[in-house]
């Protein structure tokens, strides 16, 4: 989805203007952990709490969304992973929807 490449690029420039260096090109979001089944920044960078806490939603919303996505046809593990269906076009719509508001909320 397009529309997850928008997101992904708003949370990468935010990182590089907090100092939060992305280093890894093939994985950029290495400064995020997942100990508890959501996504965490690892560093603050000079990022607010509030703004930490908004890139961290952001990217977790991302993460789910994407993976099932660029994973496409992938073995992860010994499974084949294959691609969520969005078998209609309100679940497509909520899904534009949710990432824009992610990116509204980013910016604010």
């Amino acid at each position: 989805m397009p529309i997850m490449r928008v997101l992904e690029g708003v949370l990468r420039k935010i990182l590089v203007d907090s100092g939060i260096t992305i280093k890894d090109k093939q994985y950029p979001f290495s400064c995020f952990s997942n100990p508890t089944g959501v996504y965490l920044l690892n560093k603050q960078g000079s990022l607010s709490s509030d703004k930490k806490a908004k890139v961290e939603r952001a990217y977790d919303f991302y993460r789910d969304q994407r993976h099932s996505v660029s994973h496409s046809g992938d073995y992860i593990g010994a499974e084949l992973f294959t691609v969520r269906e969005v078998p209609t076009l309100d679940e497509a719509k909520s899904v534009i929807k949710e990432a824009m508001m992610q990116i509204n909320l980013l910016y604010s």
